[in-house]
């Protein structure tokens, strides 16, 4: 991804602040944190549970818990790189570097960020 794009947008927001065309409306802004889907917030429960059972000893006992984060939100690549590092392939039956080549070996994991075009900054 080419950071440049997001470096200017940054750049003119901090030389411009609310001024900046980069800031978003709150209309915009409203629309972007609208009501989640609410397999994302029990995916991150799940998660959760699952790093504290890995903390506190219980590794078999958190992989179920893991699994299911990454089946109720499955976009999210925290959760398979977190849970892949903390098993082993044997638990998953796969690896991350495996998970990676099955999308074309990107390491863009997340879409880039929405900008109103690449503006230089003045």
């Amino acid at each position: 991804m080419d950071a440049e794009p997001y470096l200017n947008a940054l750049k003119d927001w901090v030389e411009k602040g609310d001024k900046s065309s980069y800031v978003m409306s709150e209309d915009h802004l409203r629309e972007k944190f609208a009501a989640q889907d609410p397999n994302i917030g029990q995916a991150a429960a799940e998660f959760g549970l699952g790093e504290q059972l890995y903390k506190s000893g219980h590794q078999a006992e958190a992989i179920p818990h893991f699994k299911e984060a990454q089946r109720l939100n499955p976009k999210s690549w925290n959760y398979k790189r977190q849970a892949y590092a903390l098993s082993s392939e044997k638990d998953y039956g796969t690896t991350f570097r495996d998970e990676v080549q099955k999308t074309g070996g990107s390491k863009v994991y997340y879409p880039p960020p929405e900008l109103p075009g690449e503006k230089k900054p003045n």
